[in-house]
């Protein structure tokens, strides 16, 4: 039922937002006569590795590309991450119904509010959200001793997603390390630990070829910092992650890190590194500027520390049910049981307002303009077409089967890539760290208001030949189709 109201809640996405550095991906694998002018799709697949590759493959392999199979793996594999929420909270909290409140305050209640933009749950089949069921479980076997098992899932987890990976084993580890000394066995248990070398030679050695892949280029610190600032500050700057979620989300932390102190040693131990890692990188990244920090992007870990925080919160609750008004719990699961699914109804009433473009459903097919004007786009344009469309409209890649001369929400994390990316986001959409606007305001401005009628007239000499924009245009260009908002113009 959980998965039920996730979907009500925060819907569901397919084909496009973040899913265009995925979908347009496996769409090239099918047929590499597609995208031939696209300079996400050429730069990305130019590549090999690079940090989508893993994760297409896995879809490429088990033919998960069209709406329905995309659908089905979202599903598994959201289940598979919530029943190890779920057993996650099981093994602190002795009550179901207190641990299912655990797992629901930190995917319903409590979401979208956190440091980093960052959550446990995705609405769309992203490889954040695999590696992330991967590494549930990784955490569960931790909690049960089961250390080598734990280890050894974090590699497919890294391989999938490296930053999810790589910031787990080095938690694990060092919690490992100090649990063995402490109980004065390290060097006896040592041979013992053979998950953490078998790591290192697999996950460990992919890790290190897209290190090489990502730093090829002379791309400065500075610039790499300064484009990374632009696009993704969101997710990598401290200072923008907004004070409400610091009012919020800190005094839950501290909490719960003080909770866990008498209550569980591992995850006592799991906030200790984690919390450190969080003030060398704000340090090394807000005072020093530091590039290397800032690539760790170490408040992802602040996901984990959200989940157990609520999980403090709740066995809190139940101890304090189970002390002094046992005999509430049960009025209180039924009372609970009777709003959640009052809640559910009411999230499903309100779907059609609440997800206009946003609740992907297989079987709705060309449910809103921007899939519609995609769809058009193909049918009208030329296959070696090249668009500029807003910067918001996603839908053009998969959609459509149609290149891009830039795509703001399609980036390829390599140096020798990133300056021309970011030349082009600015030649076209007036955007740059100069720009008076956060990730979220670019992303809404229309195409019009950011470019005046010289700026179209230049685009054909940079080969590009088609427009969408969200509102019509005065300019000597041929009108092929109006659907809703949206316009597509042939360039003269």
């Amino acid at each position: 039922m959980l998965y039920v109201v996730l979907l009500l809640a925060h819907g569901y996405v397919f084909g496009h937002q973040d899913l265009i550095e995925i979908t347009g991906y496996l769409n090239y694998l099918d047929d590499p006569t597609l995208y031939g002018k696209d300079f996400y799709i050429q730069n990305i697949t130019a590549r090999i590795p690079n940090e989508r590759w893993m994760f297409v493959q896995v879809l490429d392999f088990f033919n998960i590309r069209s709406p329905w199979s995309f659908l089905v793996a979202h599903f598994v594999v959201a289940v598979t991450m919530l029943s190890g929420l779920i057993l996650i909270a099981q093994h602190l909290i002795k009550d179901h119904l207190f641990a299912f409140l655990a797992v629901f305050a930190t995917t319903v209640v409590f979401y979208k509010i956190n440091l980093g933009g960052n959550e446990i749950y995705y609405n769309t089949l992203t490889s954040s959200l695999v590696s992330k069921a991967i590494a549930t479980w990784s955490i569960f076997f931790l909690l049960r001793n089961k250390v080598t098992t734990a280890i050894l899932m974090l590699i497919p987890t890294s391989f999938i997603h490296p930053l999810v990976g790589i910031q787990l084993f080095l938690i694990f580890s060092a919690i490992i390390s100090v649990q063995q000394i402490k109980a004065g066995k390290f060097l006896a248990e040592l041979r013992k630990l053979w998950s953490i070398p078998a790591y290192l030679l697999t996950a460990g050695i992919w890790l290190f070829f897209l290190q090489q892949q990502f730093s090829e280029g002379s791309l400065s610190d500075a610039t790499f910092f300064e484009i990374i600032s632009f696009r993704l500050a969101h997710h990598f700057i401290p200072a923008t992650f907004g004070l409400k979620n610091y009012l919020i989300l800190s005094p839950l932390i501290i909490f719960a890190w003080i909770y866990f102190w008498k209550k569980s040693q591992t995850l006592f131990w799991f906030f200790n590194f984690s919390i450190l890692g969080l003030l060398v990188y704000t340090i090394g990244v807000e005072i020093f500027n530091n590039a290397l920090f800032l690539s760790t992007q170490w408040f992802k870990t602040t996901i984990w520390l959200k989940f157990f925080s609520m999980m403090a919160v709740s066995a809190l609750a139940y101890d304090l049910f189970q002390k002094y008004i046992p005999r509430l719990i049960k009025p209180f699961t039924i009372i609970f049981l009777v709003a959640l699914t009052g809640f559910t109804l009411l999230l499903f009433r309100k779907l059609p307002d609440r997800h206009i473009t946003s609740f992907d459903m297989p079987w709705k097919g060309q449910y809103n303009d921007e899939i519609a004007m995609a769809r058009l786009a193909q049918r009208v344009t030329p296959e070696d077409a090249l668009f500029v469309t807003p910067a918001y409209f996603t839908h053009l890649k998969y959609y459509g089967m149609r290149s891009t001369y830039v795509d703001y929400k399609a980036m390829v994390h390599h140096k020798t890539v990133l300056p021309e990316w970011y030349k082009r986001v600015n030649e076209i959409y007036m955007f740059n760290n100069t720009t008076n606007m956060n990730s979220s305001q670019r992303v809404s401005s229309p195409l019009t208001t950011m470019i005046t009628s010289p700026d179209w007239i230049s685009f054909s000499a940079l080969g590009i030949t088609h427009l969408i924009t969200d509102e019509p245009i005065d300019l000597d260009a041929t009108l092929l189709g109006q659907k809703g908002k949206y316009y597509l113009y042939e360039l003269k």
